[in-house]
């Protein structure tokens, strides 16, 4: 063998070797591992192997990234949720519930209605990234810009397909559709996709999250009967115990705070809360 081939295929096996080490010797494939496991991430005790805590906080971290939660809404969570009423203090305990009791087997998707401004999405996202914190994958979009996306897939220079994006849809533990049913003509091809995500996430068994600004009837009248009935089923409905929209109440113009109309009332049969 040539003495400059030698030395090349010596450089990068030496080279693959210090990859894999830690400062203190360990073997590190991977961008975890600490001196309390293997250095690949795992627990080896004579019972077996489990997660390194390093390994948790790594894909928390990574699924908490590919969550898709927009900037403004990155510091949103149970800490940071406004209560200044009985009804908001109300709507964060449930939440605060609704994630403790979640589990494998327990873990059947909610319906949030309510007027503008009264914590919905603020709720939703928070529910959101403490099943992320508990290891469950999640995403969030808001519909429009999910259409938008959808969209985008059919232009000829698209390197992304519908299937794409569905797929990712219904491949989280837990998906998150904000602003639902919001315009008062909705398209077939709306219509369509909606109800896709909703029978995929029902089929799959995956927790499904939808908020809302549309009350129970007019939700009916928008959207297709067979859409409504799957959502129903798979979806808890949580109608919003505050009327009043913080944004607007909150704003230094604002003349104050305003109630809503009988819109805002739970209508009988209907489970009262968020």
């Amino acid at each position: 063998m040539p003495t400059h081939t030698k030395q090349t295929v010596e450089t990068v096996v030496k080279k693959i070797d210090e990859r894999r080490k830690h400062p203190k010797g360990k073997p590190r494939k991977f961008p975890y591992g600490c001196d309390q496991c293997d250095g690949y991430g795992n627990i080896v005790t004579e019972q077996g192997a489990r997660a390194c805590e390093c390994k948790k906080r790594y894909f928390i971290q990574v699924h908490l990234e590919q969550a898709n939660i927009p900037p403004i809404f990155e510091d949103k969570s149970f800490d940071t949720f406004e209560n200044p009423t009985p009804e908001h203090e109300k709507d964060l305990k449930w939440a605060r519930e609704y994630v403790k009791n979640y589990s494998s087997t327990n873990k059947r998707g909610v319906l949030f209605i309510g007027h503008p401004g009264v914590g919905k999405t603020h709720l939703a996202i928070s529910i959101l990234r403490e099943l992320i914190l508990k290891g469950y994958t999640g995403l969030f979009f808001n519909m429009n810009d999910l259409l938008q996306e959808i969209r985008a897939t059919f232009d000829e220079n698209s390197s992304a397909t519908e299937f794409d994006i569905l797929e990712r849809l219904l491949g989280v533990d837990v998906l998150v559709l904000d602003d639902v049913g919001a315009q008062e003509r909705i398209s077939g091809f709306v219509l369509d996709r909606f109800y896709t995500l909703v029978n995929g996430r029902y089929q799959a068994n995956k927790t499904l999250i939808v908020t809302t600004n549309s009350d129970p009837k007019t939700l009916e009248q928008r959207l297709q009967a067979h859409t409504i009935s799957r959502l129903y089923e798979i979806c808890e409905l949580r109608m919003a115990s505050v009327e009043t929209d913080y944004r607007t109440s909150n704003y230094a113009g604002s003349p104050g705070p305003k109630k809503r109309g009988a819109r805002g009332v739970r209508r009988a049969g209907h489970p009262e809360g968020l």
